[in-house]
Parts: structure tokens; sequence; C-alpha cells
């Protein structure tokens, strides 16, 4: 009877030592386009994952297991966020394609990381319906990025990063990231509406898992499971369409409530209309900003919010503070090029501590000697690089990574350059459409700072990360339709030759024994002819004839043979049929 009532105790014990919450920011972006951020978090799971446990998902606990891991992050996205038009991104942001970042623990030597990233890679790829077989080891590196985790270290401790830029995101890959949900059927995740998410202009989905402190000794650390979702509609206000709800936005209301969350809130900000609200909001001020939060469990109304009036959105707005750009130069030979990268501080108020990263495929094989980092600010160039990381590309085994610590001052541009040579391919690494080229992944840069202000949501971000546009790099292609011409042309010739020559091979074999075999006169004439064809073939390729003048030799001679042959005949024809006559 015991025994009942501490499985139900232990159960309760674990529903409380777990905590779900779910949040939805909607804000209007520089442009007047709206953006929504879906942010999911489960907190203080124990270190010791259990098989059982209540929000976390068993399939992430299974990966955590088998392969030792203390931080794992994917990320999937379409579109370039525009900085100069939408305003600083959405943390944790996300580039165009997609991103797997692991950090492995208790690692004996670098050959048991690299096996247990390839097998991670697989399970994440057959997990969510992926293909990103390719990203090991060609788009792999083992620097870059920092933990999540701010106080969690270990001496035997290794990263690996993978980037790859031509990953599309579709339906099949939102199913199963909603499965890690708790509520997969209730509450603000069945506002992402799939025939609104893959027709906007830039959405992304993804996931972070890390060990998360309490103290600075950190001795109960746990783990923390972030999932993201972020999307930029096409949508801007009118005269006649100035109201906002959910099924207006999303294409569809929030169906039910997540009962099992401790929180669900939607935060609404709009610098550029004055909002009148339905229901009671709870205002959040932060500077000039107003966020307006609404608490989802106590209501499930979706009309929420009609404009009181309207302004003039101003679309020439200040940059965003930081920017990343990409930018390829290419040569006249086309075999060799520049890659630059620009980082722009922008308005920012006092210098701040900044990385840029960026991994390049070894199909670009970068000029060691050419790489160079040049920051200048109010047209004096200072030296801002504080370290430097190197790892150089081996053909068709792994890329190259370029990783700087360097300092962002205010107003400042950095520039990163770098000469590549296209490498020389084979003909199966080519892909589908040859001539779209490839891809090299978009470069990141890191920024802390911790006074920066969130556009979704009232907290600040320490740690900013902007994304570059990935590059498309054109291959010198060769003519694929000589290879095959080739191949059909001697596959032909190999069938019709095979039958005669195999005849004849067999018919010059010598038999064991001493005892020549007896040759006829017919077989002597046939070995004849074919030393004949033979001393032609060799003749016409040592004084390069063609098969055109052959072909007229050949005729000539046999039209001579012909009426030799003829002109021998004709007198015993002759004396054949004239001696009856005589007689």
């Amino acid at each position: 009877q015991m025994l009942p009532l501490l499985l139900l105790l232990s159960h309760i014990l674990l529903i409380r030592s777990e905590s779900f919450t779910e949040e939805l920011s909607v804000s209007r972006l520089p442009s007047g386009n709206m953006a929504a951020r879906f942010h999911f978090e489960v907190n203080d799971v124990a270190k010791e994952l259990s098989d059982h446990s209540y929000f976390f998902p068993p399939i992430l606990t299974e990966l955590v297991k088998k392969y030792s891991l203390s931080e794992l992050s994917l990320t999937l996205g379409q579109g370039n966020w525009q900085p100069s038009k939408w305003g600083s991104p959405p943390q944790p942001s996300a580039p165009q394609g997609a991103t797997i970042g692991a950090w492995f623990e208790g690692a004996n030597n670098k050959t048991e990381v690299d096996h247990g990233w390839h097998h991670l890679v697989n399970a994440l790829n057959g997990l969510f319906c992926t293909s990103l077989s390719a990203m090991h080891p060609v788009f792999t590196s083992s620097i870059g990025e920092k933990p999540r985790g701010t106080h969690w270290k270990s001496e035997r401790r290794s990263l690996r990063f993978g980037a790859m830029a031509e990953e599309t995101v579709c339906t099949e890959n939102l199913t199963p990231w909603r499965k890690l949900l708790p509520c997969k059927k209730s509450g603000l995740v069945t506002l992402l509406n799939p025939l609104r998410l893959y027709n906007s202009l830039y959405h992304s989905i993804g996931f972070n898992l890390f060990l998360q402190c309490d103290n600075q000794k950190c001795a109960n650390p746990k783990w923390k499971l972030s999932l993201d979702a972020i999307v930029v509609f096409d949508f801007k206000p009118t005269d006649r369409s100035l109201g906002f709800s959910f099924e207006l936005f999303f294409g569809r209301s929030m169906a039910g409530k997540c009962e099992v969350a401790d929180k669900s809130i939607f935060i609404y900000n709009d610098d550029y209309y004055t909002p009148k609200f339905e229901r009671t909001a709870n205002v959040t001020k932060d500077g000039d900003r107003t966020f307006h939060v609404f608490d989802m469990k106590s209501s499930s109304n979706n009309e929420m919010v009609r404009y009181d009036g309207q302004r003039n959105l101003d679309s020439r707005l200040a940059p965003q503070s930081i920017e990343v750009d990409a930018a390829m130069l290419g040569s006249e030979a086309s075999l060799s090029g520049t890659l630059e990268y620009g980082i722009y501080g922008g308005s920012i108020h006092s210098p701040l501590s900044a990385s840029f990263f960026v991994i390049v495929p070894w199909y670009a094989q970068v000029q060691y000697a050419s790489l160079l980092m040049k920051c200048r600010t109010k047209g004096e160039e200072y030296d801002g690089v504080r370290s430097r990381s190197f790892i150089p590309s081996i053909s068709r085994k792994r890329p190259a990574s370029i990783y700087y610590d360097f300092e962002l001052r205010p107003n400042a541009k950095c520039i990163v350059s770098l000469k590549f040579t296209r490498a020389f391919m084979k003909m199966s690494e080519y892909p589908s459409d040859a001539n779209h080229g490839k891809y090299i992944p978009p470069a990141v840069v890191h920024v802390v700072d911790p006074d920066h202000p969130s556009k979704f949501g009232s907290e600040s971000i320490p740690l900013l990360s902007i994304y570059s546009s990935p590059l498309l790099l054109t291959l010198p292609v060769p003519d694929f339709s000589m290879p095959f011409n080739v191949e059909a042309f001697v596959c032909v010739v190999i069938s019709l030759c095979f039958s005669p020559i195999l005849d004849l091979s067999a018919y010059v074999m010598l038999p064991v024994g001493n005892v020549r075999p007896v040759t006829s006169k017919t077989k002597k004439i046939f070995r004849v002819i074919l030393y004949i064809i033979t001393g032609l073939c060799i003749y016409a390729e040592m004084h390069q004839v063609s098969p055109a003048q052959i072909m007229r030799y050949g005729r000539a001679a046999i039209k001579v043979a012909f009426n030799a042959t003829v002109e021998a005949v004709a007198p015993l024809t002759h004396q054949v049929t004239g001696d009856p006559t005589v007689v």
C-alpha cells in the first residue's frame, strides 16, 4: 500500500521541480512590418536527467546521455534578417540555413569527439527531417562559439559547430519541433500557422539546451531548454485595417490554454501607433518603449488590440547600431577572389567586446597571408584586435575557421578581408545544379552589451548575435555531357566487339601439350586481314590520317583488288567456255 503513495509523492515532487513557460512577443519594425517571437522555456531540470521527466523531451534526454553533452543547439532559418530595415534581431537569432552546436564532456581524444559529432548530426538529421549529413566534416569547426552556461566550466570540454546555408525549412521540420513542447495542441503554439509562417519575409525555428547555475560555485547546475520561433510578416497597416487580432495576424485563433504552463503571456509593442485595448494590460516601461503584457491563462479572448489613431511611419530611421555585411570580389580569371566582411559599430555609447567568426569551406582555399582585419573610427585607424585564431582547411576533410576577438568602438567600421582560390572538385562533388554554385555560410559577430534593449520583451540582452548573409560561390563547371558521350561510345564499341574478339581469342589459344593444332587456310587469311587492319590503324594514328581518308583508301584498295581479280579470272573463263566449240 505504501508503494503507490511513494510513486505519487515522487511524481508530485518531479512536477514541482520543473517549470514551463510560454511567451509571444509581437512588435512593429521600423519598416512597418510586424514581427513575432514565440519563446518557450523548460527550467529547473535536474542535471541527472530522468527518463520520466514531466516537461523535458525524452528524445533530448537520450541524446544528452548517449553523447555526453553539456550544451546543444539547433537553428533552421529561411531568409535574411535585415538590420538596416528591421532593427535589432530577436535573440537568439538564426541565420539562413541550418546551424548545430554541441559541447561534448569527458572525451579522451579528438577522434572520439568527431565520432560522437558524426552520429549526433545523423540523429538530429532523422529527428527533424533535415538533410544535414554533408555538415560533417566539410562544414564543421571546433572554434567560434562560446558556451551559454555562464558559470559552467570544464577542462575536458570540446566544441563542434556546423553551418549549412543551403538547407531549406518546411513543415516537415516544424512538426518535430512542436513535438518537443509539453503543450502541442493548446496554448500559444497553436498560433503557428504553416501557411502564414512559410509565406513570410523571414522565419526561423530552433532550440538551445544548456546547464545553468544558480550561483558562482555552481554546486547544483540544472538544465534549461528554450525553444524559439521567429517570423516577420509582410503585414503593413492601412487606413482600412488598423486593428490587430490573432486571426488577422496568424490566420487562426489560439486553441485553448496550456494548463501545465506556469506562465503564458502575450507582449505587444508598437512605437508608431497608439493602441487601445479591449482588455486591461499590464504596462511595462523601458526608456521610451512601452510594452503591454497580457496574461493568456486568465482569458481566451483573441481580439485584444484596436488602434486609436494613425501615425506616419518614418522609413528613413537611423540604421541599426551594429550591422554585418558580406561581399565577394572576383578576379579577371575567375579562379580567385576576395571575401570582405564589414562590421559597423553605429551609435553605441561605449567600446564593446566583440568577436567575429566565419567558416570557409575547403572548395574556397584561403590564402593565409592575405588574412587581415582593420578598424577605423572617425577617420583614424586603431588596433582593436585582441586575439585571433585560424584553423586551415584540408581538402574534403575540414573547412577553414577564422576567429577574431576585437574591440568595437562607437561609429567604428571594421573590415575583415581574405583572398581565396577556387579548388578543383571531382564530378561527384558538384551539386545537382552545378551552375548554381555552392554557399559559404554566414559570418557571425557576437557582441557583449548588457544594456542593449530588446524589442521583443523588456529584458536586456547581454550577448547579441548578428549574422551576415551567406555568399554564393560560383565554381568552374566542366562539360558534364562529354563523359556521358564517351561512356556511351565505349559501351557500344565494347558490346559490338566483345563477341568476335572473344571468339578470336579462344581460337588462337594453344592447348596444353606439345602438338600444335593444324590451321586451315581460312584462319590464316583472316589473321592476315586482322594484321593489315591493325597496321592501317597504327599508320593512321602515327600520320594523323582522318577516318574519311582511311575509308577512301579502303574503297580504292578494294576497287583495285576487285579489278585485278576480274582481269585474272576473265581469260580462264574464256578458255573454259571456248574449248567445246573448238572440238
